[in-house]
């Protein structure tokens, strides 16, 4: 007998690998009489992903002809897709019984296939509204001046802050953030800012692994609107790739946007915030490539411009 057991993240507790064995082992005690003999497959990664190293081991497994019996606490802990469906097609075809507990699926009883379709569903569906939860209790938090997480050099955040009416400015970082912009007004580049920056011993910020400025590091800075007492969420969002079931992260759509605005946290008045940010966007675009008719972008073959 085959038992898989998953977690989905390093924030869950790994006994719950050794809760859902139990569990496999107990219900397989109960129902079936004789000596047992397990393949254990034990894995921690999201439920998402195609590409599991428990989830081909599943596979595998089944596909070698050695196991009779597959059996998971419910059908997530195979995949919250509909993948899931096509592994339980798979153990049918190699003659491998599967059972999801919970969602009481046997494909050893007629009509398995309607039950695994509404599992598979559920599954996902519960995913998918717990993300629009917890994303929606983030922008609630973050309107009321909540959800602040990490800040960059010139901030104090106290212990305990629960708001962003907690966080004040430094007052020593007033006459380097006149400085810093200063020089982009007079078209010095981020990276001659960050030089600048590592010459005077400017510290980086508390949430930066390195302890010296780059280009990098002060293009980010500089496009931080709260530098201008505005606090920006909702610019990004994260969209799944279907046929790997990674994340990556994109541009959200405009009525995502959350604006909330902190003036008693602005070092750059906004007009001269504003100015500068056009300015710098407007030196940058004649470094940008351009698509062609076919997609591609025209005279770059497909190299990074200097932006």
């Amino acid at each position: 007998m085959i038992g898989l057991a998953r977690i989905s993240t390093n924030n869950q507790d790994p006994r719950s690998l050794q809760d859902q064995k139990a569990l496999l082992a107990a219900y397989v005690d109960e129902h079936f009489d004789g000596s047992v003999e397990w393949c254990w497959i034990e894995g921690q990664a999201s439920g998402e992903l195609v590409n599991r190293k428990d989830l081909t081991e599943a596979e595998e497994q089944v596909e070698s002809g050695q196991y009779g019996l597959f059996v998971v606490e419910d059908l997530a802990r195979i995949m919250r897709r509909n993948r899931a469906i096509d592994f339980c097609e798979l153990c049918e075809d190699m003659g491998v019984r599967f059972i999801a507990i919970n969602d009481q699926i046997d494909t050893a009883q007629e009509g398995w296939q309607t039950s695994a379709f509404f599992a598979a569903f559920r599954h996902e569906s519960y995913n998918r509204d717990t993300s629009k939860r917890i994303k929606r209790s983030k922008d609630h938090r973050f309107l009321n001046g909540g959800a602040i997480e990490t800040h960059v050099f010139g901030y104090i955040k106290p212990p305990g802050a629960k708001s962003d009416e907690d966080v004040r400015k430094d007052p020593a970082a007033e006459p380097v953030y006149d400085h810093w912009f200063k020089m982009l007004e007079d078209g010095v580049s981020f990276a001659e800012v960050a030089d600048w920056l590592n010459e005077q011993g400017v510290p980086t910020g508390p949430y930066h692994r390195s302890d010296r400025w780059t280009g990098t590091m002060v293009g980010s800075t500089t496009r931080n609107s709260i530098l201008k007492g505005e606090r920006v969420r909702g610019k990004m969002m994260s969209k799944r790739e279907n046929k790997t079931g990674k994340h990556r992260s994109v541009k959200a759509p405009p009525e995502n946007r959350k604006v909330r605005h902190c003036p008693h946290l602005a070092f750059i008045p906004s007009e001269r915030y504003d100015r500068v940010i056009h300015m710098i966007d407007r030196g940058n675009s004649k470094y940008r490539r351009k698509r062609g008719e076919n997609g591609d972008r025209d005279g770059w073959n497909h190299r990074r411009g200097p932006d």
